[in-house]
């Protein structure tokens, strides 16, 4: 079992994606009643805070005025549990965390426990996508319910020992061997991919990944990668991690790709897509630089390579959205509320990002607006493809756009 921590600034919507991800099951709420929304709990939290404003802040705002914890356990650890072992598990998580004592740590010496049980909080149940892999997400107010505040001077140090905890008194494997063990998981199967390959490509290296189950998340500028970390549970490697001697790096994809096809066949491959590699894109990727002209073109074009059809109603009507799966995951995993709206959900900005993908753009404004949000204004109204833009940086275009189309408009008070 591990648990990852950090501060939160972004409450609402933390507890947005807590409670209401598909499939997700409330564990428990603390020191809260029951049922209440998502937006009620944070307004509850962020009440409390004000209450006790000048006790914690001296005159400054809280910048973080929320804790976000994952808590992951191994299917083998959590095998057989039902929804009251699962609130246990919750509370001895939480309890432990208060245990710990870093105060003889260097540069802790100030350092006093946490009062994470004695503070509002909401766990829920979470199901990997495709892995299946049960997991905790808990979000705990900055103050406990004395107003006293739970610090953040080394969280992570006392979530580690927390675990450690926690595994010694259960007999589970420590978080330090968990992590080792799935370094050398992925490590294995990103050299099954590479070794699979007919051809070095970066589009098909990641889209097998995703296959297996795993997110990657790419660092690139100008359609170049320069880095790309892969989530496994609750879990992040970066690639500098994986692999022996930093083989795995986007740097050195190719050379690890060439070193497990060394011989003549694998170089004329690797000659003749030479001009391809430095970019995500490349010849049988789905729309490399033509902009959409319109939803029938890119439709029509996108339903020949690999993609997942999703259908959007909006009003009366429902459109057909070909999302390729190389760019899946960044609609369904990525998708974010802005702060200021209405009535629109995380799927509803999904499913604004995929219709502005898919060229539907009046639909997208129709949609969005329809939820109480400003539509994009005149931003969407020339809104399409770049020349040379790639799906991976388009996608993540057309969910930023998605976000601010859904924001509540300003109104100007009139007297």
């Amino acid at each position: 079992m591990i648990i990852l921590v950090k501060p939160s600034n972004y409450c609402a919507n933390a507890i947005r994606y807590a409670t209401e991800k598909a499939k997700a099951k409330i564990v428990k709420v603390n020191h809260m009643p029951d049922n209440l929304s998502a937006i009620s709990m944070w307004h509850r939290m962020k009440i409390f805070c004000l209450q006790h404003e000048d006790k914690h802040t001296h005159g400054r705002p809280m910048k973080y005025p929320m804790l976000t914890l994952v808590i992951s356990p191994s299917p083998e650890e959590c095998k057989d549990w039902d929804f009251e072992d699962w609130r246990k598990f919750y509370d001895e998580v939480l309890e432990a965390i208060d245990t710990v004592d870093i105060s003889k740590e260097k540069g802790c010496e100030d350092c006093v426990p946490t009062h994470l049980a004695n503070s509002m909080s909401v766990g829920a149940l979470h199901f990997d996508s495709k892995s299946g892999k049960l997991h905790l997400h808990a979000d705990i107010c900055r103050l406990d319910m004395e107003g006293n505040t739970n610090q953040l001077h080394q969280l992570h140090i006392r979530a580690m020992k927390a675990a450690e905890i926690i595994n010694r008194r259960h007999g589970w494997t420590q978080p330090e061997d968990i992590r080792e063990e799935r370094r050398q998981e992925i490590s294995k199967d990103c050299l099954d991919v590479l070794r699979n390959m007919p051809r070095f490509n970066y589009s098909i290296y990641f889209s097998e990944l995703q296959k297996k189950g795993y997110v990657v998340d790419l660092r690139q500028r100008d359609s170049k990668i320069f880095g790309y970390t892969i989530k496994n549970g609750a879990s992040f490697f970066k690639a500098s991690e994986l692999g022996v001697g930093r083989n795995l790096m986007a740097s050195k994809l190719e050379a690890t790709w060439q070193k497990l096809h060394n011989n003549d066949s694998a170089k004329i491959l690797r000659m003749s897509t030479a001009s391809d590699t430095t970019r995500l894109q490349s010849s049988d990727s789905v729309v490399r630089s033509k902009p959409i002209l319109s939803p029938k073109q890119y439709t029509e074009h996108d339903k020949k390579s690999t993609s997942t059809l999703f259908k959007v109603r909006v009003d009366n009507n429902v459109y057909e959205c070909n999302i390729p799966d190389i760019v899946k995951d960044i609609f369904t995993k990525e998708a974010e509320l802005p702060e200021n709206t209405l009535w629109s959900t995380i799927e509803d900005v999904t499913h604004t990002a995929m219709l502005l993908f898919c060229g539907y753009v009046d639909a997208a404004t129709t949609m969005s607006q329809s939820l109480g949000g400003g539509g994009g204004g005149s931003d969407s109204k020339n809104w399409g493809r770049d020349k040379d833009e790639d799906d991976w940086k388009f996608a993540r275009r057309c969910l930023t756009h998605a976000k601010t189309m859904h924001k509540r408009p300003k109104r100007s008070l009139h007297i």
